[in-house]
């Protein structure tokens, strides 16, 4: 399995040790940048069965131990290009385009990419079959990344937190459903849920509540708190464990 640089590669062989080789398919993590024994030694255990079955790792040091002879690809049946645009954007085609396998065997080919630029497709050409089959999410060219991400940032109290995010979610589905509720919905979730009763219930209710409780509540310190795909889940699950102290 190829990846574009040492972090992705470290991320994907701990899922692979957790899952894959937990299954009987014995992993190991080829990169650069670090102490190779570890590397060549999981491939010189004595147990042949211990010896790796899946290699995970950057393209250079993946053909600098197959040209020295550490492995052969004499018997891969199953190859993975992840991250194929940055791949070849970090110059790694020419090492990619001998080590892997050609087209035409009995060895599988998957290719990952979040978007397919012309250099790409030129590269997928001459790597995949004619008869290969082409999984489109979103467009050809990245339709649901970078411009269709959208960062949105509630104040609220912390016991009002997994309700600001319940009602957030519920605003953005109904906005993509369409509609005057869609409309209503999206408006609530663009002004952070400022709707005449939230504003009455901060503004204390009405002129006729007292100044001091007034002055309390405009006092009332609000946290606010982020959720975004890229961080860890444990992070995720504190933050939305905030509602719950």
């Amino acid at each position: 399995m190829f990846l574009p640089t040492r972090e992705l590669a470290a991320q994907v062989h701990e899922h692979a040790r957790l899952h894959v080789q937990a299954a009987g398919f014995p992993c190991v993590l080829c990169v650069g940048g670090v102490a190779e024994r570890a590397q060549l030694d999981a491939f010189a255990h004595p147990h042949p069965r211990r010896r790796p079955r899946v290699v995970v790792g950057t393209p250079g040091r993946i053909k600098d131990f197959r040209d020295r002879g550490v492995f052969s690809t004499d018997r891969v049946v199953f190859q993975v290009l992840d991250e194929a645009d940055r791949l070849l954007d970090g110059g790694f085609e020419r090492d990619v385009e001998e080590v892997a396998v050609p087209p035409g065997g009995a060895c599988a080919t998957v290719c990952l990419s979040a978007t397919m630029p012309p250099k790409l497709e030129r590269f997928l050409r001459r790597r995949l079959p004619p008869d290969h089959a082409h999984v489109v999410i979103g467009g050809p060219m990245g339709g649901n990344v970078g411009g269709s991400v959208e960062h949105v940032t509630c104040a609220c109290r912390p016991e009002e937190t997994v309700a600001a995010v319940m009602d957030a979610v519920d605003a953005y589905a109904a906005r993509r459903g369409g509609g005057e509720e869609a409309a209503e919905d999206a408006e609530k979730a663009e002004n952070n849920g400022d709707t005449k009763e939230t504003r009455d219930e901060n503004d204390g209710g009405g002129e006729d509540e007292d100044p001091d409780q007034k002055e309390k509540k405009k006092n009332t310190r609000l946290g606010s708190v982020m959720f975004h795909a890229s961080r860890v889940c444990n992070h995720r699950e504190r933050s939305g464990n905030v509602g719950k102290m």
